[in-house]
């Protein structure tokens, strides 16, 4: 197996096995953005017709190195790069059938969807055949060692091991050969493919400061293939720290890096990337004069459209207002132009929300008085109000426009849109036919009935304000 098909395999086992990458913080989830790993910066996938071809010969191979160990005359050398050949054969034949399992889990899943009662979420892979594989391949790689223990190629079995416990997600297996090979083999050429292994097990476990350690020691092979994805990935982990400046240094280094081919994709998402660096650190002027020597004046609206959001969520809603209309001022005619305005106007709602007072906190604060609806009664007509209603207090309805005592008809009371001035007198109605007039209000003691209300008691609620 090539070093990288090898690289790429481990890396796609790993992807599969691990959780999501820790950079992608909370923002990061609700924007769907993650930092690249290794295997997207890979081999494209061969043609089904030459992966067909490239099976056929290894089994062919495989069979050939099986007839050769049976025969007892073999030198140790010869057995051993033998048997490394077989275990990496054995690796690659695992590889086709984890292809056909994931295959045949993607035609189940597509099959449940349709199917009526069918949870596609509690469906499995089946990895059986894959295990075995990989198991043979782990088994021949052991015996070597044991056999061999001086073997030349140690460092090769040693690496073989760890991506093949990788494979099996044996996380403990993995890190123990791994380890064994920077340590015992530190110039060995699987080194710096063992420091990225290392890494993107760190990474993902969340624990930034190994993971930079393990990729700052690509950095020594500045001519190996992964070390600008090593520049890269130690970028995402100073960011992750908050070291924002280092980061964006770090990113800018993988722009000059990358030249073309597989660096080409990621240059692209290191430009991409910058975005949420320049935003964060708030390096707005920075990045616009960056994207504009770089000819990629269209990265300039995200990022704009990036820092306006972070400044919402920091609560800071003037700042994001003047970003917001900063972005519309870049290209007024976008398409995203009136969700940015409607981003403007939902900012301003919450700065007046957040500057009205709550109706607790005004209730809290000082006791208001009931607003009345016409003037202050003298003590005059107090008084006769009072002693029209009868000998109780009590039950008499002392203000005509309260609903202590309401009256019998429709009508109401004046609203208080209607407010009267201390100069304003109640009339009684000039006519019992206008629709205005009102049925007189009686106010009757307790001791009183219906039957017994004399009509002196009773008067319109006009005659209570004459004086």
């Amino acid at each position: 197996m090539s070093r990288p098909r090898a690289v790429l395999f481990a890396l796609f086992v790993l992807c599969s096995n691990s959780p999501d990458a820790f950079a992608q913080d909370d923002r990061a989830a609700r924007e769907e953005r993650r930092a690249l790993r290794v295997e997207d910066v890979g081999e494209g996938a061969a043609n089904e017709a030459l992966q067909a071809q490239a099976r056929e010969a290894h089994l062919k191979e495989m069979a050939f190195a099986r007839q050769l160990l049976a025969s007892a005359d073999l030198p140790q050398e010869t057995r051993a790069d033998l048997t490394l050949r077989l275990a990496e054969l054995t690796l690659e034949e695992s590889r086709y059938w984890l292809d056909v399992e994931m295959l045949a889990f993607e035609e189940a899943q597509t099959t449940c969807e349709r199917s009526p009662g069918c949870e596609p979420s509690e469906l499995k892979p089946d990895h059986t055949e894959s295990r075995r594989w990989q198991r043979q391949s782990v088994r021949l790689c052991e015996e070597l060692l044991k056999s061999a223990p001086n073997y030349a190629r140690a460092d090769e079995v040693l690496y073989l091991l760890g991506i093949t416990h990788m494979a099996l997600g044996e996380v403990e297996g993995t890190l123990k050969h791994l380890t064994a090979l920077v340590k015992t083999h530190p110039s060995s050429p699987r080194a710096p493919d063992a420091y990225v292994l290392l890494g993107e097990h760190y990474f993902d476990a969340g624990n930034p400061h190994k993971a930079a350690l393990a990729y700052s020691k690509v950095l020594a092979w500045p001519d190996h293939p992964l070390y600008p994805f090593a520049v890269y990935k130690l970028a995402w982990c100073d960011y992750n720290v908050g070291e924002h400046r280092k980061a964006i240094d770090g990113m800018k280094r993988v722009v000059n890096l990358s030249g073309g081919g597989e660096t080409t994709a990621l240059r692209d998402e290191a430009l991409v990337d910058l975005v949420r660096f320049f935003a964060d650190a708030g390096e707005l002027d920075e990045a616009i004069v960056y994207y504009k020597s770089l000819g990629e004046e269209d990265r300039i609206s995200d990022l704009l459209g990036r820092l306006a959001q972070m400044y919402v969520e920091q609560g800071k809603l003037e700042e994001a207002v003047l970003t917001y209309r900063r972005l519309i001022a870049e290209d007024p005619n976008a398409p995203g132009a009136p969700e940015t305005q409607n981003e403007i106007i939902q900012a301003y709602r919450k700065i007046g929300k957040k500057r009205t007072p709550s109706p607790r906190s005004t209730s809290s604060a000082a006791p208001t008085a009931r607003p009345r609806l016409g003037p202050a009664p003298t003590r005059r007509t107090k008084t006769r109000s009072t002693r029209r209603c009868g000998s109780s207090r009590r039950t008499c309805a002392r203000w005509p426009w309260t609903t202590t005592a309401r009256p019998r008809s429709s009508a109401r009371a004046p609203t208080p849109a209607r407010r009267m001035t201390s100069r304003t007198r109640l009339t009684p109605p000039t006519s019992r036919s206008s629709p205005r007039v009102s049925t007189p209000m009686r106010c009757a003691t307790p001791s009183a009935s219906s039957s017994t209300r004399s009509r002196s008691s009773t008067r319109p609620m006009s005659s209570t304000w004459r004086s």
